[in-house]
């Protein structure tokens, strides 16, 4: 599907780590990935968030 220029995929379940589990055991809440055309991958130092990719993906 492709809304806004940005595309989106619907992926399976991952067995990626993250402590917004526990969080999620009191309130409602989702975790979602947003990725980015950055040729650095999310850690590097160079990784730049294409901003403009985080409104279509909230929505």
């Amino acid at each position: 599907m492709q809304e806004s220029g940005f595309v989106t995929k619907v992926l399976g379940p991952s067995m990626g780590g993250e402590d917004l589990y526990y969080y999620l055991l009191h309130i409602p809440g989702a975790f979602v990935f947003v990725w980015s055309n950055s040729p650095y991958a999310l850690h590097h130092p160079k990784f730049n968030l294409e901003e403009d990719a985080m409104l279509p993906a909230a929505e």
